[in-house]
């Protein structure tokens, strides 16, 4: 035999070898492949049987509570602060009528005595004129003359004609009766009365510091009636309603009271397509400043299944399990709230997949957690 043949019956054979083993290994690497695929375990998920029933809705939000009663104080006169009214420190709580603040009045006093003093003195020297002159009402004005107090707030003047009010203006009664009413209105605003039930929430006095007019002295506010300024989803403003009543809840979810819609704002927030809808609350368990949540009852949504939110596929379906395969149905979402979904378009009875699958490929193996019960 030449060696050009040994050559070619050699390649032959080293050939043919290399196709022998290579139809080997790839016989071995299927075989293993499906005996792999048929040995995956499922995957147990939680799932829901879809049925479909009637739900009372809620429209749920986080918001600051205001109190309802906050007033800033304001001096309107000049004087030292007096001991004898209500300590005006952060924290203490005040009854409605009460004296909240006193300024000294000593020098108002003084100057109002003797504004009526001479007051008096006019009316007495115009007695004679009147009782000549205006004979018609001279009964009315001396009775009110001999009425008439230093020590009491002065009443309103008697009745007169044309006449008689011409001589009245030119002996400057007006004048002196108006400065007197004027006064006792300035004798008046060195006492602040409580408007309300409520606490100190700011005080920038001292008792015996000097007050000036205009000087802020501090701030009070109601201790009962609140507001709970809610931001509502723009979309969920056709289930609230003026009046309607709302739990409230703490950031701990446990509920502490009730309150009412009382304002709903005309505008709506462009950043964050919100509106504010403010709860009117009379309770002593919540403070001003306090983060709660309220809950407006909404709709009655009838013939729909009720899923976890997170189970949504892109908003528009849901995963079920058909025959221990992972399959996927397009479905009609009715309304969302913060973790929950209310949907239609899945046949009742369907396995729905109740949480949010990731990496997951349709006609997996799956089944549902029930079954490990």
């Amino acid at each position: 035999m030449s060696r050009k043949s040994t050559v070619v019956i050699i390649s032959l054979i080293v050939l043919v070898a290399t196709i022998l083993i290579a139809l080997a290994i790839s016989q071995n690497s299927n075989g293993t492949k499906k005996k792999s695929t048929n040995n995956i375990k499922a995957k147990y998920v939680s799932t829901i049987t879809a049925k479909y029933a009637s739900f009372d809705t809620h429209v749920n939000a986080l918001g600051r509570v205001n109190s309802f009663e906050k007033v800033d104080l304001y001096s309107e006169v000049q004087g030292t602060l007096n001991d004898n009214a209500k300590n005006f420190k952060i924290g203490n709580k005040f009854k409605k009528g009460e004296i909240i603040i006193s300024i000294n009045s000593d020098k108002t006093e003084l100057d109002l005595k003797s504004v009526k003093s001479k007051f008096h003195s006019l009316l007495t020297s115009l007695m004679p004129d009147i009782k000549n002159d205006y004979s018609k009402h001279f009964d009315n004005w001396i009775k009110y003359l001999n009425n008439f107090q230093i020590d009491k707030d002065i009443q309103e003047l008697p009745e007169f004609d044309d006449k008689l009010k011409f001589y009245l203006s030119n002996k400057n009664v007006f004048n002196s009766f108006y400065e007197i009413k004027n006064l006792e209105l300035l004798l008046n605003k060195h006492s602040l009365i409580a408007p309300f039930d409520g606490v100190i929430t700011e005080s920038m006095i001292d008792k015996g510091g000097l007050v000036r007019p205009s000087q802020k002295l501090g701030q009070i506010s109601s201790i009962n009636n609140f507001e709970l300024e809610l931001s509502v989803d723009a979309n969920d403003l056709d289930l609230v309603k003026i009046g309607s009543k709302v739990d409230v809840f703490n950031e701990m979810d446990a509920k502490i009271t009730e309150g009412r819609v009382s304002r709903i704002a005309g505008n709506i927030d462009l950043n964050t397509q919100t509106i504010k809808v403010f709860i009117s609350i009379n309770s002593s368990n919540i403070k001003d400043g306090m983060y709660l949540k309220g809950k407006i009852p909404g709709a009655k949504l009838e013939k729909v299944v009720k899923i976890e939110r997170s189970a949504l596929v892109n908003n528009t379906s849901v995963y079920f399990i058909k025959n221990g395969k992972l399959d996927r149905a397009e479905i009609e979402v009715i309304r969302l709230d913060n973790s929950v979904a209310y949907i239609r378009g899945i046949n009742e009875g369907t396995e729905i997949v109740n949480e949010a699958l990731a990496n997951v490929q349709i006609g997996a193996n799956i089944k549902s957690s029930k079954e490990l019960k």
